[in-house]
């Protein structure tokens, strides 16, 4: 296949006239995010668009977005829109849309997030830092619900010697109990705190601190040379394998998740419940064998 070659005057021209193209108002949003990606990288190169251009194209957006399967599409799919209407226009075979969008397969990382992970974050973490952790750990909470959380919505159980929190709305609104171990910031939130007062606040307006909490754990993340942002949903991966590690129980763990259905619970599961069957099937082999040879 030949290299096709235009400049930042064609580039510009398409671009407009694509995004111009009868897409909806959402659409086009997320491809102006999105399309710089491929415009930047083409720029090096001088616009030539070839197998090279467009395999290092794949290899540098895979990088910057290793941590976000959805941005990561975003962008391959940005890209692959934009060459598919060059092809339209004249102006570029289509093979190379199809490569964009087709030719790797989107890298996956693990979801959960592991004990040396854990440990380096801890290590540099201040209080705060560290109360995160804790109660996504402890709670398996998802971001909006961890955010969330108000003074009013936590208890002390004494005879059990931790704090029950009940998530009022959950993902479809459906409301849950989890614990929460003792952390020094969060002892003191909840002595003084009023009933409406956020555990996280933003910063700008006293809201839910959304924001705040991802973004301490991104910054931790990158200060700890940990090469993925450790996000909150990746906590709450561990808390639920944690959970089902020591309680063997899938209904227990999907409840505690706030699943309407196990199904999802096995998502998150999956790596635990079939090293758990190869275990119990080996087990039986192994007895299996021990009564036949004491048979003979």
């Amino acid at each position: 296949m030949e290299d096709t070659k235009i400049n930042e005057e064609i580039f510009n021209k398409y671009k407009k006239l694509w995004l111009d193209d009868n897409k909806s108002h959402h659409t086009v949003r997320w491809q102006k995010r999105f399309i710089p990606y491929l415009q930047d990288h083409l720029k090096r190169y001088d616009y030539v668009i070839s197998d090279e251009t467009i395999n290092s194209y794949l290899k540098e957006v895979n990088e910057i977005f290793k941590d976000s399967q959805a941005n990561l599409s975003k962008a391959r799919a940005a890209a692959s829109s934009f060459l598919t209407f060059l092809n339209d226009k004249r102006i570029l075979p289509v093979i190379y849309a199809k490569k964009v969008y087709m030719k790797s397969p989107i890298p996956r990382t693990s979801k959960e997030v592991s004990d040396e992970e854990i440990e380096k974050l801890r290590n540099i973490g201040n209080d705060l830092d560290n109360m995160i952790m804790t109660l996504l750990l402890t709670t398996a909470a998802r971001l909006d619900e961890a955010s969330n959380i108000k003074r009013k919505d936590v208890t002390w159980d004494n005879s059990k010697k931790y704090y029950n929190i009940y998530i009022p709305k959950g993902k479809g609104n459906k409301g849950r109990n989890v614990m929460m171990i003792n952390e020094p910031l969060f002892d003191e939130w909840f002595k003084t705190a009023k009933p409406n007062e956020y555990l996280f606040k933003s910063p700008k307006d006293d809201g839910p601190g959304n924001q705040l909490i991802y973004n301490r754990l991104a910054r931790l993340s990158k200060k700890a040379d940990i090469e993925r942002i450790i996000s909150p949903h990746i906590f709450r991966h561990r808390s639920a394998q944690n959970l089902y590690r020591k309680s063997k129980d899938l209904i227990l763990t999907s409840r505690y998740l706030g699943h309407s259905q196990v199904q999802t619970t096995l998502i998150y599961l999956e790596k635990g419940i079939e090293l758990d069957n190869v275990a119990k099937y080996m087990k039986n082999e192994v007895e299996e064998d021990v009564e036949e040879s004491k048979e003979k």
